[in-house]
């Protein structure tokens, strides 16, 4: 399985880490830095994401303002957009940060350094895709489409009314 790592410039190392690891485990990891230089970054990422069977995505201080790896979270997520099963995307916390909203549905594992990764959490999520996102509160979301749909019969009955009764309304035709 070929796994790319998304990573900000200043985590590096913690990529580099995680993807020896990874790869001692039998996966094949990529990390951005490990592309050429001279060569089209962009058209770098998309080929490495293309190419990827699964997504690690390590989320530290610098990732909301590093424009490489906003490209590359976005690189991702147009290659998954339509894509049935969706390739498994593992977000690893890097210290006290918050999910990133896009990643609000996967499980999220948090590390407070290279030497604490969840190595083995990782590449279980990454083998075992059905894992990766949280469960939907499926009796919640019947609840909430139902009193969605209560609403609706409401306004479908009072406009019914308007028009039995248009000189009690307001509102013109």
């Amino acid at each position: 399985m070929k796994v790319f790592i998304s990573h900000a410039y200043e985590d590096y190392a913690v990529a580099a880490t995680l993807a020896s690891a990874i790869q001692a485990k039998g996966l094949e990891a990529y990390t951005s830095p490990s592309f050429e230089k001279g060569t089209e970054w962009k058209v770098d990422i998309a080929k490495a994401v293309s190419e990827s069977q699964g997504f690690v995505i390590l989320v530290g201080p610098q990732s909301e303002e590093s424009r490489w790896q906003q490209v590359e979270w976005q690189t991702i997520l147009e290659s998954d957009w339509d894509r049935v099963p969706q390739r498994p995307m593992v977000p690893v916390l890097l210290g006290d940060v918050e999910l990133p909203s896009f990643l609000s549905d996967k499980v999220a594992l948090r590390s407070d350094g290279p030497m604490n990764l969840p190595v083995d959490r990782v590449v279980h999520l990454l083998r075992h895709p059905e894992e990766t996102s949280l469960p939907v509160n499926y009796d919640q979301a019947r609840r909430e489409q139902r009193q969605r749909l209560d609403l609706l019969k409401q306004f479908a009955m009072s406009l019914k009314l308007a028009d039995q009764h248009p000189e009690g309304h307001s509102f013109s035709r």
